[in-house]
């Protein structure tokens, strides 16, 4: 005589996702997965909005749309390093429940002070084509546990940021006008 087998165990209760705008502190409790889902819904806005590698100048994503979390987190040669989350007041507000990295790159001032990304210049073309490449990242199609990939880019004024304002004041050569790169922010590094 057949005995049908025992139904599966439920699953365990998941706990629910937070409602509103997130803190660093639950951030670093989320797994991965929820990592890249949520980052994936902003790389969708971001694209929405025109923050692209191909051309970050045209994005309408400012630095405004963020909330820069403390100081800077890393700095090298050639950018800073900041934590930040989407200003519910900005076009991110739906996307409060985010964290990100913001990395800044420095940039140089160009001739009698000609706009980022609309001259010929030749500083001008080598510093969008290496953010370019900087946000193009590896080729790697889909989700790989050890790959972080841009989210978005885009231009904005830096000035607000204190160590890229200490930087303008103190070096007189750097443009407050540079690419902003946004990546996920994974904790533990």
């Amino acid at each position: 005589q057949y005995v049908p087998p025992e139904p599966a165990p439920a699953p365990p209760p998941v706990a629910p996702e937070p409602a509103g705008p997130v803190t660093e502190e639950v951030w670093k409790t989320l797994d991965r997965f929820t990592v890249r889902d949520r980052s994936h819904r902003l790389k969708t806005r971001l694209t929405e909005l025109g923050a692209t590698a191909a051309n970050p100048a045209s994005s309408r994503v400012r630095l405004d749309d963020f909330e820069v979390i403390g100081d800077k987190i890393a700095n090298g040669a050639n950018a800073y390093v900041y934590l930040a989350k989407c200003n519910p007041d900005g076009q991110l507000g739906d996307h409060t429940d985010i964290i990100v990295v913001l990395k800044v790159l420095h940039h140089l001032k160009q001739e009698a002070g000609a706009a980022l990304a609309t001259t010929t210049s030749g500083l001008d073309r080598q510093f969008m084509e290496t953010v370019k490449h900087e946000a193009k990242g590896p080729n790697v199609e889909g989700f790989r546990q050890n790959i972080v990939n841009v989210l978005g880019t885009f231009i904005d004024d830096a000035s607000p940021l204190m160590e890229y304002r200490e930087m303008m004041d103190n070096l007189g050569c750097v443009d407050e006008r540079t690419a902003f790169i946004v990546l996920p922010f994974f904790s533990g590094g």
